[in-house]
């Protein structure tokens, strides 16, 4: 699939899973988020009104959320307007696929991630498989703090997470006092996890700058 974008079996995994578990806060904003990329924005208002609903008032996604879908609105309202395509309102970084936002070895990052396979999952894996390795805090939100996307051929792979790699702005990986570092072999290219997926997790650790973390993939999500 193309790197930073859902494709529609993606699409429709994540239908389904919202047809399971319709208030699931992180399959929510994701397909809100994609339906931006298609311009329907009218779905992605319906999504994230909802998610809305679901969210605690205080929680720091609620206001975020709340935020963008003002812009989603004015948006929708303009192309309805000019009948016209229109772009999201979303800054140079937000427009990058997570894996088009690699730092080089050099440069400084917040947290340094190796991520292995274990040799007896290596036949499990398949060139169009997708390597999400991303950061999330240990209380608070679902929604990852930073995130990266990358081949499942890219293993064994080292990288960073840093404050640029946000989903949602405000909601950082430096923001957290405590997260966990999640490095997942997705086979339908969405990060919510997927039964027959591959991943590993870490142990909760403080959000420090120059920390670094080591995963070995072997388990699969059942």
């Amino acid at each position: 699939i193309a790197e930073g974008a859902l494709n529609s079996k993606a699409m429709t995994l994540l239908d389904t899973a919202l047809a399971n578990n319709p208030d699931n806060p992180q399959g929510l904003f994701l397909i809100g988020l994609a339906h931006i990329e298609q311009r329907n924005y009218a779905q992605t208002i319906a999504y994230w009104e909802h998610l809305l609903t679901v969210l605690a008032k205080d929680d720091p996604l609620a206001s975020a959320v709340a935020e963008r879908l003002v812009e989603v609105k004015g948006l929708g309202a303009e192309e309805a307007t000019n009948n016209e395509p229109s772009q999201p309102i979303m800054s140079e970084a937000e427009q990058q696929p997570p894996s088009a936002k690699m730092k080089s070895p050099d440069e400084d990052c917040f947290i340094h991630i190796q991520v292995e396979l274990a040799a007896e999952l290596a036949t499990r894996i398949t060139a169009t498989d997708t390597l999400f390795v991303y950061a999330k805090a240990v209380q608070g939100p679902p929604m990852p703090l930073a995130i990266k996307q990358f081949q499942a051929s890219a293993l064994p792979l080292e990288t960073c997470l840093a404050a640029e790699d946000a989903m949602i702005e405000g909601m950082t990986i430096n923001s957290a006092d405590t997260i966990q570092i999640i490095a997942r072999v997705s086979k339908s290219g969405i990060a919510t996890p997927q039964p027959g997926d591959l991943q590993a997790i870490s142990e909760a650790i403080a959000s420090q700058s120059g920390s670094a973390v080591s995963l070995l993939i072997d388990k699969i999500v059942e």
